[in-house]
């Protein structure tokens, strides 16, 4: 509990909140946004705070609240709890990666163990070829779909597979539309 904070405090318009968020190979973990987003009890409220140095944070809380961290050149992280009593969170650590953005014509390879957003529709143009490694995760927003006119190759494996998914915004996933092949000359390997 912060010095000069009341230890025994509990009333019924918030309790205290505390955590530590790490921001991994770092010693500064101030830059990272803590975003608070109050699902119930009304009204619905969103509030954005940044630890301190240390990581760790408060913050006052009354709810059910959809959490996400995120800081530049890191991969966020959502969390959905239940803050009815003074709480410690678990520590949060956000891995080093940048989030690769796709839109438009692709071809080519997309790396594995990396994480793509989609965020307008992408397609392969009919005489190319797209591979996705294995452990590739690909993030689609509202919306967005892929159309491939040439050929895939998701070359997942028994241990990492390739994974498409709706991007979630806090708790409520987004519907994206889907995957369509034209052609017969697709490899699929644990998708």
């Amino acid at each position: 509990i912060p010095n000069g904070w009341i230890s025994n405090c509990s009333n019924s318009y918030g309790y205290l909140i505390s955590g530590n968020v790490n921001l991994d190979g770092q010693s500064d973990h101030s830059q990272t946004n803590i975003t608070f987003r109050r699902n119930l009890h009304e009204p619905e409220a969103t509030e954005i705070i940044s630890p301190f140095e240390d990581g760790s944070y408060y913050y006052i809380a009354n709810g059910i609240y959809d959490i996400l961290y995120e800081a530049n050149g890191f991969i966020p992280l959502a969390q959905t709890v239940e803050l009815f009593i003074h709480t410690t969170l678990e520590d949060v650590s956000l891995d080093g990666g940048d989030i690769i953005y796709l839109s438009g014509q692709i071809g080519g390879t997309l790396a594995g163990n990396k994480t793509y957003h989609v965020v307008e529709d992408i397609y392969v143009d009919q005489f190319d070829q797209l591979t996705i490694e294995s452990g590739a995760e690909l993030l689609f927003y509202e919306g967005t779909k892929i159309t491939v006119h040439g050929n895939i190759n998701i070359a997942g494996n028994e241990n990492e597979h390739v994974s498409f998914k709706p991007i979630i915004d806090f708790r409520d996933p987004v519907n994206w539309a889907g995957l369509t092949l034209y052609g017969d000359n697709h490899e699929i390997h644990y998708f």
